[in-house]
């Protein structure tokens, strides 16, 4: 009969690996965590607040300013219509345009998210690098280029400071200046399921066709908003699907060759 043996540490031990445990824990929790379908979940009611909220601040906007230009001309009518006597009443605080100003800002800050967001989203992109591809290869994209193998030492390190400081950041980066040849390298883009969710329904565009509404043009300027979205959601899963059904065509395709 086999007899296990528990490993008693001190109290003290316990206390001081307590913090390297509990990160360790965290790190594994994150590791584990399943980020795609959080950002499938939360990515669409955050969508929709943003875009309210950018609505909301629009409408309120043209009210406030609609506001502050009939209490301009009410103020202006009473001080014409005033007796002049004695010094002038001074001109009261323009409480009015300070707070369309600040609406028009928080828009712009909501216009620059959408904006950060699309930058991101177009942007992401992870390098892998072909060693083994020809290099007159006439299946290639544009997301490949030819890279020279190894670090290349930049122009300023050929001079006798610049070797010292070269030398130095190489000791510390661990970097490999030799060159070995030219490889084809290719720069994957891989979107977020986040950043392509919010850019599918908070684009810039689409929020530059929502500065505009008002009273009048609402129940158009909203369908055709909402219509852009729909239809960059379905290229959109379109293309998934069409990406993934290569995949696997691909991968049977494969099996039945080895087969």
């Amino acid at each position: 009969m086999a007899v296990i043996r528990r490993h008693r540490t001190s109290f003290w031990s316990s206390m001081r690996d307590a913090p390297r445990d509990w990160l360790m824990h965290l790190i594994e929790d994150y590791e584990l965590f399943d980020w795609n379908r959080a950002s499938e979940a939360t990515s669409w009611p955050i969508a929709l607040v943003l875009n309210g909220l950018f609505v909301l601040l629009g409408i309120m906007r043209q009210l406030s300013s609609r506001g502050s230009e009939m209490d301009a001309i009410i103020t202006s009518d009473r001080t014409y219509r005033a007796p002049k006597v004695g010094r002038a009443s001074t001109k009261p605080a323009d409480t009015g345009s300070t707070w369309v100003k600040f609406l028009s800002t928080l828009q712009i800050l909501l216009f620059l998210v959408s904006v950060g967001n699309a930058w991101i989203f177009v942007s992401t992109r992870r390098v892998y690098q072909m060693r083994m591809k020809d290099e007159d290869s006439n299946l290639l994209t544009s997301s490949c280029r030819r890279v020279y193998a190894g670090t290349r030492r930049p122009q300023w390190a050929q001079k006798w400071w610049g070797w010292v400081l070269w030398m130095l950041w190489k000791w510390i980066a661990r970097v490999d200046d030799k060159i070995q040849g030219e490889i084809w390298e290719l720069a994957l883009w891989t979107p977020t399921t986040f950043s392509r969710n919010l850019f599918c329904w908070y684009s810039p565009v689409q929020l530059m066709l929502l500065a505009f509404i008002n009273g009048s043009n609402w129940y158009y300027i909203l369908p055709v908003a909402a219509a852009m979205a729909t239809q960059c959601t379905f290229l959109v899963f379109a293309y998934t699907t069409m990406v993934k059904d290569k995949q696997i065509l691909f991968g049977e395709v494969y099996n039945e060759y080895n087969q």
